[in-house]
């Protein structure tokens, strides 16, 4: 964002109910939020599998809610979602049509994504989770910048949106610069960042 470069962010219940956050870290928040450039998305409650998906869909709506109140009470309204491990099942597909403040939805394609979008009736993001929607392998360890545009961006025929899962909070310095680099070599190539409301006109 420093780099007035957007993204959507994805965010914790848990961490952020009504004892747990500081102030310099709720001020962050908020500060982020209205920006413009940073738009954060429903990761759960306590970020686990078996919140979202595996349990009855009133069981997802409940932890999904419970994330969705923690943030109103900060003053960030959350109308996107994307599941902890991009785990995602039927449950999920029928919890979220349920939500209607769920507005977009980040979801793994496979074989059962045309029905479940049919089900939730909301804007979908689908993603292959390959090495270009998810080229940290493992989870905190970025590639080459120049290696990840030459393959995932130059190399594409994909016309669609480039939707790229990465976990900065886990890297070390040299890993943040890695993915400074590596978004601004994407800009450089010809993309424009945005948050998921911004793509669909919602924001």
């Amino acid at each position: 964002a420093s780099e007035g470069v957007a993204m959507t962010v994805g965010a914790i219940g848990h961490n952020w109910d009504a004892d747990r956050p500081d102030p310099e870290a709720v001020e962050w928040l908020q500060a982020a939020a209205r920006s413009g450039l940073v738009e954060f998305w429903n990761h759960g409650y306590i970020h686990r599998c078996d919140e979202v998906s595996g349990v009855p869909a009133g069981e997802v709506v409940k932890a999904l809610k419970k994330t969705n109140r923690a943030f109103k009470a900060l003053g960030v309204a959350l109308r996107a979602f994307g599941a902890p491990g991009n785990c995602f099942d039927d449950s999920t597909a029928e919890a979220l049509a349920a939500m209607p403040d769920m507005k977009v939805v980040f979801m793994p394609r496979g074989k059962d994504d045309g029905p479940r979008v049919q089900v939730m009736n909301k804007k979908v993001l689908l993603m292959s989770l390959n090495t270009c929607s998810q080229p940290e392998r493992p989870t905190g360890n970025l590639p080459d910048p120049q290696a990840y545009v030459k393959k995932c961006v130059q190399a594409r025929k994909d016309p669609g949106p480039l939707v790229v899962q990465m976990h900065p909070g886990w890297y070390s310095p040299a890993s943040l610069e890695n993915f400074k680099e590596l978004v601004l070599a994407v800009r450089k190539a010809g993309y424009v960042a945005c948050t998921a409301s911004e793509y669909f006109g919602l924001a």
